[in-house]
């Protein structure tokens, strides 16, 4: 069973300077998107580009970001700039009364103010999938498999730091306590104040966490890459090429397709790359998704959308 979800579009994208590139779209504590752009680098390879071509690229640090940060109706903008020429700028998340900017690489991370200027930094561990702030200063970092599989505190697979950086959570310990499977990656995140959802590489389980106590698991979810919880109802953005959202209840694990078109009908859910086009790199989803609590974002090169 499917059904045509109709999006609306909340940012844009052609009104940027030539030179600003998307970086990440992130979510804030209050179910905000978030928009980081890089300033400066070198235009974007082709799809089909060589890898050398690629890595070049990656390798060319953005003068400066640009946050982009929407809230209640309009767009507010912060400047950071990259004196140190960091190239894995990824992640940005409300922090006190500023804000964390940090790196999907190595683990560093500023703590700015307001205006973008640094305050101090603080060391997350290498190789964070997912960064998440909460009002009261934690700070939860999910981690792919270099994390985990390396020798620093990412080896734990998802960790809450309180403000200063100490950690207070270790999802490995966790789930020894719980039986619970391990984290190889940890490919979902969803704080909710007090409430932590998550999913992950191995078998997949949604584990709902309440004041670091195991509140309820769910096996076997299925590969994801997006979890939002709107009342007892998931909205899961799939991974391995399936271009589209999937629905279905906590108790029910019968789930509905969700198609995605924009509000000209422009069709989002399709495999781009397809024949006869097909890309050196096979056929891929031509856009992403961004989850938090029960907002999910869609994003491809032309806008940013919301799900209503």
């Amino acid at each position: 069973m499917s059904e045509i979800k109709q999006l609306q579009k909340r940012l844009e994208f052609s009104s940027f300077p030539s030179d600003w590139q998307l970086t990440s779209v992130s979510v804030d504590w209050e179910g905000e998107p978030l928009v980081l752009l890089g300033e400066g680098k070198p235009p974007r390879p082709d799809r089909d580009a060589d890898i050398d071509t690629i890595v070049k690229w990656m390798n060319s640090p953005p003068k400066r970001h640009h946050l982009l940060h929407l809230h209640e109706g309009t767009v507010s903008e912060v400047s950071f700039e990259n004196p140190m020429g960091l190239v894995t700028t990824t992640h940005i998340q409300p922090f006190e009364d500023g804000w964390l900017i940090a790196e999907a690489t190595g683990g560093h991370a500023r703590i700015c103010d307001q205006a973008g200027h640094p305050v101090w930094t603080l060391d997350l561990g290498d190789a964070s999938e997912h960064v998440q702030t909460t009002p009261d200063g934690h700070i939860w970092v999910g981690y792919f498999d270099e994390g985990v599989y390396g020798r620093g505190i990412g080896s734990a697979g998802l960790v809450c730091f309180e403000s200063s950086g100490t950690p207070v959570f270790k999802y490995d310990e966790f789930a020894a306590q719980h039986n619970l499977p391990f984290i190889s990656d940890c490919d979902t995140l969803n704080v909710s104040g007090s409430t932590v959802w998550l999913s992950y590489y191995t078998d997949y389980p949604l584990v709902c966490l309440k004041n670091f106590k195991l509140e309820q698991v769910w096996r076997s979810l299925g590969a994801n890459r997006a979890v939002a919880i709107r009342g007892n109802r998931l909205i899961i953005f799939p991974v391995y090429d399936k271009p589209y959202l999937v629905t279905r209840t906590l108790e029910n694990p019968d789930t509905t397709i969700w198609e995605l078109a924009d509000a000209d009908g422009r069709l989002l859910s399709k495999l781009a790359g397809g024949p006869p086009e097909t890309t050196r790199t096979g056929w891929y989803v031509p856009f992403q998704v961004a989850a938090r609590h029960g907002r999910v974002y869609v994003y491809d090169e032309a806008a940013l959308y919301e799900l209503p």
